[in-house]
């Protein structure tokens, strides 16, 4: 049975993209993958609810039929934090006997390491302990920042030593691609860090589902709730006359057009093209026409109490910051890694060579 490590330097890295995507590499490769997250850590959603959704979601994603607690045993938050340290030596035992629960029957189990490598380290629970105490090998995924990416591979590598068994660089610029494999590459495989590849930037990772835009405005979606689920890559605000919204409309796939409530000409210009969801600001329901368009055609319409201008402000900063916690993502983006990865290495590493 093999320990595969993801650690990341920092927060929204894509450890949980990359963990996703090679359990279902793995599973092809005839392997049983377990899950694991030893150290969550709890935030306050919009829903007043706080929790880690990382395993919650790749238990989902993944159709894992352990508890929540067998997956992420240790709760690091303040109000838990002070009984831990309290006893950190029950905690390590918390741990490695929920691993030994959940690695049970499995080829593999794939570890997600806390947000950054330092948390956990007052209960001796950071990055590099855990590997220490759970005897597992280590993949480095850090988010492309150009040069400075390189600084931390090197940094972070050493911290891991020898248990340091691949470094990935994950939302990569296209255009940045001939740079990471003509300059950065070289410079780390000239250090000895054992380089895995890169994983371009896609639009759809920074994407959100229609039911999280409704959630971030405070919308409530009147039309086609069976398609709030589907991810919207683009905005569009409605700028244009009706003459020459259809055009406008028609350049962007995946998208969700804003527009204010008393537009029927413009929402109805919208649903012509291939349309996610319509966003109506001013918090009044739209055309009866409006409404069965859009229910007939399986568009969702978000009404919003913001105006147009603060709905566009409010969105632009939701986008690409959200974590990667949608269904339809994980496909697209083990093909991605597919594509750039050495998969094959990985494999090989999953099977203990």
């Amino acid at each position: 049975m093999t320990r595969l490590l993801v650690a990341s330097p920092a927060p929204l890295s894509g450890k949980t993209a990359f963990i996703t995507g090679l359990a279902l590499h793995l599973r092809k490769a005839g392997l049983k993958v377990g899950y694991f997250k030893p150290v969550a850590v709890p935030k306050k959603r919009a829903d007043g609810q706080t929790l880690d959704t990382d395993p919650l979601f790749i238990r989902a994603a993944l159709s894992l039929s352990e508890s929540e607690a067998q997956l992420a045993p240790v709760s690091y938050q303040p109000v838990d934090w002070e009984d831990h340290v309290a006893a950190p030596g029950q905690v390590v035992s918390r741990v490695r006997e929920a691993l030994a629960q959940v690695e049970s029957d499995r080829d593999a189990v794939l570890i997600e390491a806390a947000e950054d490598l330092s948390t956990g380290a007052s209960l001796g629970l950071s990055a590099a302990e855990l590997a220490a105490e759970l005897n597992a090998a280590v993949i480095l995924v850090l988010r492309y920042q150009g040069v400075p990416s390189v600084d931390q591979a090197v940094v972070f590598g050493r911290h891991f030593g020898d248990r340091l068994k691949g470094v990935v660089f994950n939302a990569v610029p296209p255009e940045r691609a001939e740079f990471v494999e003509q300059k950065l590459r070289p410079v780390l495989e000239d250090q000895g860090l054992p380089w895995l590849g890169w994983v371009p930037q896609a639009r759809f990772m920074l994407a959100l589902t229609v039911n999280e835009i409704a959630k971030i405005l405070g919308g409530r979606i009147i039309t086609a709730p069976e398609k709030a689920d589907e991810l919207v890559e683009n905005l569009m605000m409605a700028t244009v006359t009706p003459d020459a919204s259809q055009y406008y409309f028609n350049r962007k796939p995946n998208k969700a057009v804003i527009a204010a409530a008393d537009r029927p000409d413009i929402h109805l210009a919208a649903l012509e093209t291939p349309t996610k969801a319509l966003i109506l600001t001013g918090n009044w329901v739209p055309d009866p026409i409006v409404v069965a368009r859009a229910e007939e055609d399986g568009v969702p319409i978000v009404l919003v109490p913001s105006g147009t201008l603060a709905t566009v402000e409010a969105l632009e900063a939701a986008y690409g910051l959200g974590k990667f916690a949608q269904s339809a993502k994980v496909n697209p983006f083990a093909r991605l890694m597919a594509e750039h990865l050495d998969i094959d290495r990985l494999v090989r590493l999953a099977r203990g060579g």
